[in-house]
């Protein structure tokens, strides 16, 4: 369902799309590969749409319009949100104390049901008789210490280290996939969702039925049939291998060794590297070291209390000299990372002393106050990038307005017909 806030009236817009989306393709089955990746992005633009008509300002994310926005214009056409404290609290905690009854009510409607199955099935026990049950059970307890591999005694350990370090692979894909899906890796949910419409729009126009006709048509009638014989004949008969001399053998040997040794070299030198790298780290930070997700892995994540506020900084205007001081660390301590850089004796990368481009007075122009000397530079951009962009909006526009067209007018046709 999808709310129109102006009018408060809930329109089935996904259902009515989706109708939509399946008669056409029941009518054109070429465009299941164009409908494939619209499924993909317009899944996202649901899940999306439903994180961000949750009550709870800590649980929405980044719109799809405001990224797109950002990569068109170069900045957001909506501000950053400000989030009081106990925002929307009453509202979640009513609804939390519906969900928790409804809950409760029917876990005691399945304890019921489960009590009086369990009832049922042992009066049916009773009937059945007795069994021998603890030969069973101890057949089951000496199982796992009577394993033999070849005859001899497997250790369960052994063999289930390693499922479980698929196991853990597995999982760890699984939430990469779950968060990209629901948007808490909203920059990777937004590109798959716009490289999924692009792709959408590309492959609508490509011919696919008629291409995997005259493919499949064309490796029957080239593969299978009599005339097989013939490059039997005069190629496969031309493929089988010779005798090698020693010379030749010794040759190929000489220089399989050679790409072996030069591959040990190169692994022995990264694991050295790495070794060194890491002996110098504990040796400058400590020895209490760990690696740093780039994306998210956790399992469960923790959200600001309701009473937690979230205000948008506005930073003042100022003077050239005052910004371009500030941004070249004038009274500021600057801190260095954990980046080493060097070979033989790995250093602390130190940082640039001052944070503005080159060729360019500083590097926040638009901090700067109204007119001041430097107020031309209006962006961050070089003349070359300006280009570039206004070049790649130009070519989308002419793009869509050369694939767009021709597609509402097909979909208008398949969806009025004459």
């Amino acid at each position: 369902m999808c709310t129109i806030k102006w009018v408060n009236v809930e329109l089935p817009v996904h259902s009515s799309a989706a109708f939509i989306c399946t008669t056409c393709l029941v009518e054109n089955p070429d465009l299941a590969p164009s409908f494939f990746f619209l499924c993909v992005g317009w899944l996202l633009l649901a899940n999306e749409e439903f994180r961000m008509q949750n009550p709870n300002p800590w649980m929405s994310c980044k719109s799809f319009s405001h990224f797109l926005s950002a990569l068109i214009l170069g900045k957001t056409i909506v501000g950053p949100q400000s989030i009081s404290p106990n925002e929307n609290v009453n509202y979640e905690e009513n609804n939390w104390d519906k969900r928790l009854k409804l809950a409760e009510e029917k876990a005691k409607k399945r304890a019921e049901k489960y009590a009086k199955e369990q009832q049922q099935y042992m009066k049916e026990l009773e009937e059945i008789g007795d069994t021998n049950e603890d030969l069973d059970a101890q057949k089951r307890r000496t199982f796992l210490s009577t394993i033999t591999v070849a005859g001899y005694p497997v250790e369960p350990t052994e063999y289930l280290i390693p499922l479980q370090q698929y196991l853990r692979v597995t999982c760890i894909c699984l939430r990469v996939a779950k968060n990209i899906i629901l948007w808490e890796e909203c920059y990777i949910s937004f590109w798959i969702a716009m490289i999924s419409f692009i792709l959408s729009v590309v492959v609508f126009f490509v011919p696919w039925g008629f291409l995997l006709k005259w493919t499949l048509r064309i490796i029957a009638w080239a593969t299978f049939g009599p005339w097989m014989k013939l490059a039997e004949w005069y190629y496969f008969s031309h493929l089988k291998e010779e005798d090698e001399t020693d010379e030749e053998k010794r040759e190929r040997m000489d220089k399989r060794k050679k790409w072996l040794d030069q591959r040990k070299l190169e692994a022995q030198i990264a694991r050295e590297k790495a070794s060194k790298l890491l002996d110098f780290k504990q040796y400058m930070f400590g020895e209490r070291i760990c690696s740093v997700n780039i994306l998210k892995k956790d399992r469960y994540y923790d959200l600001p209390l309701p009473t937690s506020r979230a205000s948008f900084y506005m930073p003042k205007s100022k003077s050239l000299g005052a910004l371009a001081m500030q941004e070249a660390g004038y009274h500021r301590n600057r801190v260095n990372g954990q980046q080493l850089v060097g070979e033989m004796i790995p250093k602390i990368y130190e940082t640039p002393s001052t944070e503005a481009p080159t060729g360019k007075p500083t590097k926040k122009t638009d901090l700067l106050e109204k007119g001041s000397p430097a107020a031309f530079y209006n962006g961050n951009d070089s003349y070359s990038a300006a280009a570039m962009k206004v070049g790649s909006i130009v070519i989308g526009a002419g793009a869509i307005t050369w694939f767009g067209v021709p597609l509402f007018v097909h979909l208008v046709r398949l969806l009025l017909p004459e």
